[in-house]
Order: structure tokens, then C-alpha cells, then sequence
């Protein structure tokens, strides 16, 4: 219940969301809500507060070995490891962006690509799209999902990540 948004500049990428968390009728809006950044990893997390909150904690000491597809996998599964035995087994049930290495990434389970351009999670997702698709910034398609979806709400959290060669990395 939330939104997501992700954009791939030349020299940037930009990551957007709303600061919405539902629990049962109740509502309350959070800065951090759902971006966070952990050393040179950025994180936007749609789904259970818990797998978001935890995310963070592993990523004080664990991050990708690099900036791949395969890499940001071996991460999240060794994530998902990690959660379970610290939950009695609870499943992931939350979708990500990564920004890492001058890449950005969607998580959802175990599938994971690469964003080259932009993508959006979350319920607020088709609005968000929609609103990218008809050239807004991705600040404007996260206010559009606000505007538009009850599950999310302002104010909107921005991090800009500067693209990096790994190379140099």
C-alpha cells in the first residue's frame, strides 16, 4: 500500500515515494517510510513495514557483491535467508527498487531486472506509470498516485543518486 517510483537519468537516479503506512483503518505518514539509504546502497520498499525494516538492518552489514542482475539475487536470497531465521519462517512478501552502482533494480521475490528507464511498485503503481508514460517527472507521478489511490499519501520522500561507473566502484 504504497508508491514507488524509479527514473534512470544519464547522470542520475531518481527514486520517489509516498510516506503512507496502513495498519487495519489507521494511517500514519513517515518520512522514511519507505526509502531508506545504507552506505552506497539505496532502498524503496512496497509491501510489509517488517521486511522494509528488516532490509535495513541487513544492509549494515551485507550489500551486493556488484552492480548485476545475478548479484542483487544472490543478495535478496541471502536476504530472505537471513529474515527467516529471524521470524520463524516468514515469508518476504514486499517488492523492491535498488539503486546500487549507478543501477537500479526490481525485486519481487526472487525475480529481479534491471530498470533501465523507470518503473513504479506498489499500489499506486498504475498511476504512477501512467502519469510517467505521459511525460510527468517521477515526483509528479508519485503526487499523481497520492492524488488518485487511498492507499498513498504525502508527503512525497525524494532521493537522487548520482550514476556512477562501476568501474570506479
Amino acid at each position: 500500500m504504497s508508491v514507488v517510483v524509479t527514473k534512470v537519468l544519464e547522470d542520475e537516479i531518481v527514486m520517489v515515494a509516498d510516506s503512507q503506512i496502513t495498519s487495519g483503518q489507521t494511517i500514519e505518514c513517515k518520512e522514511d517510510a519507505k526509502v531508506f539509504q545504507v552506505g552506497a546502497i539505496t532502498i524503496g520498499c512496497c509491501g510489509y513495514a517488517r521486511d522494509g525494516a528488516l532490509l535495513r538492518l541487513f544492509c549494515e552489514t551485507h550489500s551486493p557483491k556488484a552492480g548485476t542482475c545475478d548479484d542483487v539475487l544472490a543478495f535478496i536470497a541471502e536476504f530472505d535467508v537471513w529474515m527467516r531465521n529471524r521470524t520463524n519462517n516468514a515469508e518476504m512478501d514486499s517488492c523492491f527498487h535498488i539503486i546500487y552502482r549507478g543501477k537500479a533494480f526490481y525485486a519481487n521475490g526472487y525475480y529481479i531486472t534491471e530498470i533501465t528507464d523507470k518503473d513504479s511498485i506498489g499500489s499506486g503503481r498504475d498511476y504512477a506509470l501512467g502519469a510517467l508514460h505521459a511525460g510527468a517527472t517521477p515526483e509528479q507521478a508519485v503526487e499523481a498516485a497520492c492524488d488518485l489511490n487511498l492507499y498513498c499519501s504525502r508527503p512525497i520522500n525524494v532521493f537522487r543518486v548520482p550514476r556512477v561507473d562501476e568501474e570506479l566502484t
